[in-house]
């Protein structure tokens, strides 16, 4: 379980993501929360649990910054690049 998250945050949550790659994480570490939420006593089934709700928060707070999702801005990066190469390129 603990691999499927790390995929799931890597697949959806890493350096390119979008809000629907951010809702499908949300939704599944929503059900793998609630699969494991009756586990207090056994350590490593409520790790997996502690483990689901940390990233479901960290998705929750990359949904609700528009400014993280990277593919919006790596639009205005580039727009923002090209203004600066062609900006160099004219005073030489």
């Amino acid at each position: 379980m603990q691999n499927e998250i790390a995929a799931l945050m890597s697949e959806n949550l890493g350096i390119v993501r979008n809000a629907a790659g951010i809702k499908k994480a949300v939704e599944r570490l929503s059900e793998i929360e609630t699969r494991f939420s009756n586990f207090q006593n056994e350590y490593n089934l409520f790790k997996i649990k502690n483990t689901a709700v940390v990233c479901k928060l960290i998705a929750q707070a990359a949904f609700v910054r528009e400014e993280s999702r990277v593919v919006t801005f790596m639009k205005i990066f580039r727009k923002k690049m090209y203004f600066q190469v062609t900006l160099n390129s004219t005073k030489r």
